[in-house]
Parts: structure tokens; C-alpha cells; sequence
């Protein structure tokens, strides 16, 4: 009887090795961050913060995937030689951050769950570079590390991080002098991919020519899963296996040790089907890949079966005529309509009576006179 596989992400961190001892570089980093973070954050928010805890230890894309929090906001950082690593900030660090840079403190108030969204990723990511650009600093290091975009969800994350283990800080701070207490949380890949995005024709192995003519085969994987074994036996001619509808989009072009090489996306070349070779950070825009990968779709690419397009810029069936429209109809069965009966002459009007004339009126009396006026009496000076 086979064990099931394990599923559940919290047993899986119970069941993982335990964590090794502090070193003496790690104190140092821990030291590093508790010095820099108070005078960072009054420098670039008026932020009142500490750090209370600082954790090391080592993960894998697997680790990261398993622990993945949808409510933290999380932001793909980009280091030297094209390396890409993650930072993570739960909900109550990013509420606190958003907080204190809108409303102009950190509230005490229970949080509203949601998303992390572009403006938070805005308003929280140069805060972030200057943690660690000042804990880098503390330390006599540089920081070369820097913020690429947001990652939305654990599909993404899968397609932008590369396979292999990563070194995981995890950072618990107080913001607000305790208002609220979240947990930063650092992803790092340990060593950077063999062959990665800008690894392929790398200076170690163009100094060696022999070694360049050598025949190295790659696969183009379109879509990978996990189903149980009994499903698998039971698989016969017919039955279908549903992919995401993103699977064209998220082309991984990979060694035969799985290692990841590049992105790509499929379509087509011609009458060949295809893969494209896609810049990281803009899936729409080919990189400037080595000629060796450009030339993949050309080399590699299998025979489409004929579907009778037309040929042409637009690629699209020729329509078949359409039949002519003949006469229409005539409507019969309808009643006829009767013609109107002519309407009746009018005929001569009837005389009018005439008005009476204005005469008619009484005589008016005439008025009497009104006769000489009586003297008035002289007025004395």
C-alpha cells in the first residue's frame, strides 16, 4: 500500500528539517536590519518602526509555493546575472505601510481582508529597497536587489521563479510603536540557475569553442500537473486532459534535467508549429535570446495538418457564395379594400340674419344751463 502524498501545506513546514543554529554571519545581518530599520523609516515616511524577530532559513519554488498567503502582497525583485527572488509582505505590514503614508499615522483597527493591488505595491516597494538597501549598508555590503512588479497569484510565481533553493529571511517588525506587527519576509535564490534567462552563452562557455559545438537538446514544455495514479492507470484512447487556457502563454523551454532555460510562448511559423522566445518581464516582447534559441522554431517545429485556409494576410476560409434572392412572394389571400364612397356636395349656405343697426337708442335730454356765476368778495391787501 503507497502512502497518499502530502497535501496539506502547514504539515508540510511541521514536517520540514529543523532550523540550523544561528551563525555568526547571521547575527551580524540580524544586527544589521535592528540598526537600520528605525532610522530608515524616519527618513522615508515618518514612520515610527523596530524590529522584534529575524529569522534564516533555506526553501525551495516548491516551499514557496506551499506557503504562499493570497492576502500578502508580493513583488518579484530582480538581482545580479538576471537572478529573480521574491519579497513578501503579509497583510498587517502592508495595511500599515499603506496607512501611514495616506492617513499619516498607523491605525489600531481591525483589518478589512483583501488583495495587495498595484497601489499598495506602489506605496510599499521603495520602502522596502530602503530596508534593505540600509541593512546592506549596516553591513558594509551593497544591495542588488531591485523591484520588478507584483505578483498576483501562485500561478504567477511559478512561471517568474526559477526552480531550486532559496535562502528565506523573515522579518517581523512593529510599526506605530506596536500598533500593528507584521512579518517581512525575503526570498533569495541560493545560486543562480545554470543556463538561466542571460545564462545561455555565458562567458564560461564562449571561451571554449569546443564546447559550444557540442549538442545540448532542450524540450519546450507546455504544461505540467499532478493526477492521481489510479487516474493515470485508467487512461485510454479518448480521454481528454484539461490544460489552462494561460498554458500557451507559459512555454518553459528547459534542459532535460528540468532545468528552466527561458520563457516562451506557443504559435506558429508558416505552417510549423512554434515556440516563441519571450522577454521576462513583458510577455509580448521577444528578448534578444541567443541566435541558437531564436532559430528553435525553424529547427524544432512539427508539421501542422492542412485545414484548407486560404491563403493570404488574413489566413481565413474562403466563404461560399451565397444563393441569389429570387422575387418575392406574391401576399394573396388578402381581401381587397372597397373603394370609399364619394363624399356628399356640400350645397348652398343659408342666409344669415343681418344685425340691427346702431340706431334705436333714447334721446339724451339736453342739459340745463348753468348760469351766471356768483361775485366772490375782493380780498384786502
Amino acid at each position: 500500500m503507497t502512502a497518499a502524498p502530502l497535501e496539506n501545506a502547514a504539515l508540510k513546514r511541521m514536517l520540514r528539517p529543523g532550523k540550523p543554529a544561528p551563525t555568526g554571519a547571521r547575527m551580524f545581518e540580524a544586527k544589521a536590519w535592528r540598526q537600520s530599520l528605525p532610522r530608515v523609516s524616519e527618513n522615508a515616511i515618518s514612520l515610527v518602526a523596530s524590529v522584534i524577530g529575524y529569522d534564516v532559513n533555506k526553501t525551495d519554488l516548491e516551499g514557496i509555493l506551499g506557503d504562499w498567503e493570497d492576502y500578502a502582497l508580493s513583488i518579484l525583485l530582480r538581482g545580479s546575472e538576471e537572478a529573480r527572488g521574491l519579497v513578501q509582505l503579509d497583510e498587517t505590514l502592508r495595511t500599515g505601510l499603506v496607512e501611514v503614508q495616506t492617513m499619516g499615522r498607523v491605525l489600531n483597527s481591525t483589518l478589512d481582508p483583501r488583495r495587495g493591488t498595484p497601489l499598495d505595491a506602489s506605496l510599499c516597494d521603495h520602502v522596502v529597497m530602503a530596508w534593505m538597501k540600509g541593512a546592506a549598508e549596516a553591513g558594509g555590503t551593497t544591495n542588488p536587489w531591485s523591484t520588478v512588479r507584483i505578483i498576483r497569484d501562485i500561478r504567477s510565481a511559478k512561471v517568474a521563479l526559477d526552480d531550486g533553493e532559496y535562502t528565506s529571511t523573515e522579518i517581523q517588525i512593529s510599526l506605530g510603536e506596536g500598533a500593528r506587527t507584521g512579518t517581512l519576509r525575503i526570498l533569495h535564490p541560493i545560486a543562480a540557475p545554470s543556463g538561466g534567462a542571460g545564462g545561455v552563452g555565458s562567458a564560461g562557455a564562449a571561451g571554449h569553442p569546443a564546447l559550444l559545438a557540442l549538442e545540448a537538446e532542450i524540450q519546450a514544455t507546455l504544461f505540467q500537473t499532478k493526477v492521481p495514479l489510479n487516474w493515470l492507470q485508467g487512461l485510454k484512447p479518448g480521454d481528454l486532459l484539461e490544460m489552462p487556457k494561460k498554458s500557451i502563454d507559459h512555454v518553459r523551454i528547459e534542459t532535460l534535467d528540468g532545468k528552466r532555460l527561458v520563457r516562451a510562448r506557443l504559435g506558429c511559423m508558416g505552417k510549423k508549429r512554434a515556440v516563441r522566445i519571450l522577454d521576462e518581464d513583458d510577455p509580448d516582447t521577444p528578448a534578444n535570446a541567443p541566435a541558437a534559441l531564436q532559430g528553435l522554431a525553424a529547427a524544432g517545429a512539427a508539421d501542422l495538418p492542412e485545414i484548407g485556409l486560404a491563403p493570404g494576410p488574413t489566413g481565413l476560409p474562403d466563404l461560399p457564395d451565397l444563393d441569389p434572392v429570387g422575387d418575392l412572394p406574391d401576399p394573396g389571400g388578402l381581401p381587397a379594400l372597397p373603394d370609399l364612397p364619394d363624399p356628399a356636395p356640400l350645397g348652398e349656405l343659408p342666409d344669415l340674419p343681418m344685425a340691427e343697426p346702431m340706431g334705436g337708442l333714447p334721446d339724451l335730454p339736453d342739459l340745463e344751463p348753468l348760469g351766471e356765476l356768483p361775485d366772490l368778495p375782493a380780498i384786502e391787501d
